[in-house]
C-alpha cells in the first residue's frame, strides 16, 4: 500500500478528532506530522516503515543539540500509529500508550 505521509496524517488526525482527543493533542500531532512531511519529501512524500524508523530515531533537539525524551516519545507514538495504518488500513489508537490510566480507544476504520 503506497501512500504519502500527508494522506496518513490526515487519517490519523481524523481518528483523533473522532475519538474526542483534546485540541492541544491535535495541535501537537499536526506539528509532528508537519515535521515528518518535511523529512518525507526526500522520498517523494511516500511513507515507508524504514522512513518511520528514521523519524522515530530523531531524538536530538535541533535547537539545543541535546537528547529530548519528549521528542522520543512523541515521534515513537506517531510512527507506531502510522505503521499500524500501513499494515492494517486502520488507524489503531490503542497502540498510543497514553498515560493517566485512561482507557484508550480501539481501531477506527477510515476510508
Amino acid at each position: 500500500m503506497e501512500t504519502t505521509v500527508t494522506e496518513i496524517g490526515e487519517q490519523v488526525l481524523a481518528a483523533l478528532a473522532a475519538a474526542g482527543y483534546a485540541e492541544s493533542t491535535m495541535r501537537e500531532y499536526r506539528e509532528w506530522i508537519k515535521r515528518f512531511e518535511q523529512l518525507s519529501r526526500k522520498q517523494d512524500g511516500l511513507y515507508t516503515v524504514e522512513l518511520g524508523a528514521v523519524f522515530a530515531s530523531m531524538t536530538t533537539s535541533p535547537r539545543t543539540g541535546r537528547f529530548s525524551n519528549k521528542r522520543r516519545k512523541a515521534c515513537g507514538r506517531l510512527v507506531r500509529v502510522l505503521d499500524s495504518y500501513v499494515l492494517t488500513g486502520l488507524v489503531d489508537l490503542s497502540i498510543m500508550r497514553t498515560g493517566g490510566g485512561k482507557a484508550t480507544p480501539g481501531p477506527l476504520p477510515m476510508s
